[in-house]
């Protein structure tokens, strides 16, 4: 009972304390009236000022004087000058405004139409590309520019002549306007042309042309060693070269052209210089597509293969339009990184890019070949060659074919013999001249082939095992016993090795040691039966005490033909 009470006044307590904080409502309707007489008084006092202000105003004299003027002019009245200026300035604006608005107009329409016509090039509508060319000459364009821009669009299509109109175009309208660098860049471009048609002596006129206004002008100097190269004006073309690295030492491009002037001067050392400057340098960015090709050819040589796939990759995304001549270079370097099915793509890409390309259909059949599929081989060789009859590469390829698998060594002779005559060194175009003429038995030639092939290539065994048979034919004794004889240091139980020294000590006179060799070498075999029948022969006949009558039907005249296939390993080129 007692808590129950002390809760309910408790409860009670709290009612009261909240009460006591409720607002008296005749309070708060006093406060309500004093606020609404204090704003009513502040209104009266603002009333009262104006008033007083406005008695004081009206009877100033200069202010009234002031008044009544503005109400006659007006606030916003012109002064005479004000109206003369307003009359010349205002027209001279609005002139300007249209003039401005004009010129932008026209140069927006003139970009449009050049971009319009530039789309129309590389679809091939070459009508609507001109009738665009004559909108943007109308809305003002830069005739010599538009005219170098789209000389380049037509270039890229391949359409060169056309190209090349443009470019003389550009020439005259910079000669007239003298404006030196469209001038240079459209006469240079055009020695392009003429240098890849075919026509040194309009190139060389060009390129003089720019260099007796700029005599250090870089790309002018490059063309000219180019030009001078293949003339074979080598030292001359050395000092073109040397000319245009001093404006840019860091560019891969003369250093490029250096090195294959010294090559030509068989310079080696002088060529390795300029060789390990290009391995070791990155691209500046100035640099020619031949330069770029050869840059990468050289890291493949090195190993670097994923570098120069890189710098391939980098020529394929800067180029417009893609041409045949990359998928090419990406297929041989897919080959070297052992990506066949990848180097297929690149193949198929440049047959398809350009049916008339002969170098797609070559490296096609490279591939069939490494593949074991010599019919599929064999057509595209032959129709590499349909399309370019004179193509050193492809003759060669040819030739391999019918030298390494058809025996047709007569055949495979011409194929290398034209190979050679149309500018192909492969390392091994020599040794395969020379086993074609050993085989069809003109010995003296086939040993004048083998001479000339590289020295990695002849300083193998199989090389010098076929040097010393040629010897052998030749009557080349000593010398043939010689290389027989550092052979058999690492082949002591060759069976045609032993036979073939016996037939050179017997043509030097030697036949005690001759019989010995031809034993040594019958008794090679596991069983009688399995003895070399040459060798058997041969100590028969020497028991009979019958001489040497023909060496080719007395010794082992089998030698390797095949030392690489046809898909020769590019880091496997001449070597210093």
């Amino acid at each position: 009972m007692s808590a129950d009470f002390d809760s309910i006044q408790s409860l009670l307590s709290q009612v009261h304390a909240e009460a006591d904080e409720l607002p008296d409502p005749d309070m708060q309707e006093e406060v309500e009236e004093s606020q609404e007489d204090r704003e009513q008084r502040e209104e009266e006092e603002r009333q009262e000022a104006i008033q007083s202000f406005k008695a004081e105003c009206l009877e100033d004299p200069e202010i009234v004087k002031k008044l009544k003027k503005y109400r006659h002019e007006g606030v916003y009245a012109v002064r005479p000058w004000q109206w003369v200026t307003m009359g010349v300035g205002v027209p001279l604006l609005i002139g300007l405004a249209i003039f401005f608005a004009h010129s932008f107009s026209n140069a927006t329409r003139a970009n449009l139409a050049i971009q319009q016509g530039l789309t129309a090039i590389y679809g091939g509508d070459l009508t609507s590309a001109k009738t665009n060319i004559d909108e943007a000459l109308e809305f003002g364009a830069d005739e010599a520019g538009v005219y170098i821009q789209f000389g380049v669009a037509l270039y890229e299509m391949e359409w060169s002549d056309s190209a090349l109109q443009y470019y003389n175009h550009a020439v005259n309208v910079a000669r007239t306007n003298s404006d030196y660098s469209k001038f240079v860049n459209a006469q240079l471009k055009s020695a392009s042309i003429d240098m890849e048609e075919g026509r040194p002596v309009s190139a060389m006129t060009r390129v003089e042309t720019v260099l007796a206004i700029d005599p250090k002008q870089r790309d002018a100097l490059i063309d000219k060693g180019r030009l001078l190269m293949a003339e074979a004006k080598y030292d001359e073309a050395k000092d073109a070269f040397v000319a245009a690295l001093e404006r840019n030492n860091n560019s891969l491009t003369p250093h490029f052209y250096l090195r294959e002037v010294y090559l030509r001067q068989n310079r080696l050392p002088d060529a390795k210089v300029h060789e390990d400057f290009l391995i070791y340098s990155r691209p500046s960015g100035d640099e020619d597509l031949p330069t770029l090709f050869g840059y990468a050819d050289l890291l493949v040589r090195e190993g670097r293969l994923r570098e120069a796939e890189e710098t391939l990759l980098k020529v394929l995304l800067n180029q417009r339009r893609v041409t045949p001549e990359i998928m090419v270079s990406l297929g041989h370097l897919s080959v070297e990184m052992q990506d066949i099915v990848k180097a297929e793509m690149y193949a198929e890409s440049a047959v398809l890019l350009a049916p008339t390309f002969p170098d797609g259909y070559l490296i096609r059949g490279e591939i069939a070949y490494s593949r074991g599929d010599g019919s599929s081989a064999m057509r595209d060789f032959e129709k590499s060659l349909e399309l370019d009859p004179r193509h050193g590469k492809a003759l060669y390829d040819m030739g391999c074919l019918l030298l390494y698998d058809l025996n047709l060594y007569q055949q495979a002779l011409s194929n290398f013999e034209n190979a050679a005559q149309n500018g192909f060194d492969g390392p091994y175009l020599w040794y395969n001249i020379g086993a074609a003429r050993y085989y069809l038995r003109r010995s003296e030639s086939a040993l004048a082939a083998f001479k000339k092939a590289p020295k990695f290539v002849t300083n193998s065994s199989e090389a010098k095992w076929s040097i010393a048979n040629t010897l052998l034919l030749n009557n080349g004794v000593d010398t043939a016993l010689d290389m027989y004889m550092d052979l058999r240091q690492f082949q002591e139980r060759n069976v045609a090795l032993e036979n073939n020294i016996g037939v050179a000590l017997e043509m030097s006179g030697d036949s005690t040691g001759a019989i010995r060799r031809y034993w040594a070498a019958v008794k090679l075999a596991k069983t009688p039966t399995d003895a070399d029948p040459i060798a058997r022969d041969n100590v028969e006949r020497v028991i009979l005490g019958e001489s040497v009558g023909n060496p080719w039907e007395e010794m082992h005249t089998e030698i390797p033909l095949r030392l690489r296939g046809v898909i020769l390993p590019k880091r496997l080129r001449k070597k210093y």
